[in-house]
């Protein structure tokens, strides 16, 4: 997937050290809709956030900044699981309750 202009826009610099970005450390993760996620990690302070940009009808823009620990990799590989069922939570609750005796 392709980065646009509008991608480019939002994300300017980094909220920790203030170094502008490159355009080469903004990775388009997904789009969907009016809804660009947007990851980007500082050159400089190493620092990782998830950008959601959320174009609504006419001019009004919202950005939301998530700080994560998380590689660009890691968020794919999460976007392609499958979800979590509730047979699988349930017994991972019943793993818990028995490992912690």
């Amino acid at each position: 997937m392709k980065k646009t202009e509008f991608e480019y826009k939002y994300v300017k610099k980094c909220a920790d050290c203030k170094t502008m970005f490159s355009s080469r450390s903004i990775h388009l993760v997904d789009r969907f809709k009016n809804v660009s996620q947007v990851y980007v990690e500082c050159k400089k302070c190493k620092k990782s956030v998830l950008v959601y940009i959320v174009k609504s009808e006419g001019l009004f823009v919202t950005q939301i900044d998530v700080p994560t620990d998380m590689k660009k990799e890691d968020i794919i590989r999460f976007q392609n699981m499958s979800p979590v069922s509730e047979d699988e939570v349930l017994a991972f609750r019943k793993w818990i309750k028995k490992s912690a005796v």
